[in-house]
């Protein structure tokens, strides 16, 4: 991440293990994954929520080995694509009040992008997968 100190920009490393960020919100918070070890032969993933402040937070998944978000809002709500015990993949919707939540479709999908809250304080999520594959769409209610 960029970060203006003392009237100088300035690269800011984000995490020691090998990753990505995927999206972020206005506040400069950041949202991706890392490579994290794991008993699969592949490299496994967790989402990892880099908040502007500096601090950090590791997802974690539905079951499976690895999560691998998409976005984030200006709530700090992730969404993306986790792995399930049985190794499919699938959408989910993370905040810090709710945890990890699997996005209801079959046959898998990604969640690509949420929405802040919206007047009637559902926010809604958007992505694609399913058979056949297509355009999906999820209203996710807060309590």
């Amino acid at each position: 991440r960029w970060r203006r100190a003392g009237g100088v920009w300035r690269i800011e490393q984000l995490d020691s293990r090998p990753g990505s960020a995927r999206g972020a919100n206005s506040a400069g918070d950041l949202v991706g994954s890392v490579q994290v070890p794991c008993a699969s032969q592949s490299n496994c993933s967790r989402g990892v929520v880099w908040y502007a402040d500096g601090s950090s937070r590791e997802l974690g998944t539905l079951g499976g080995e690895s999560t691998t978000p998409r976005a984030i809002n200006a709530a700090r709500e992730v969404v993306g694509l986790s792995a399930l015990a049985n190794g499919d993949g699938t959408a989910f919707f993370w905040s810090a009040t709710l945890g990890m939540r699997q996005l209801p479709v079959t046959d898998g999908a990604w969640a690509f992008a949420v929405s802040g809250a919206r007047p009637d304080g559902t926010r809604l999520v958007v992505g694609a997968g399913g058979k056949p594959f297509a355009a999906l769409s999820w209203v996710v209610r807060i309590p």
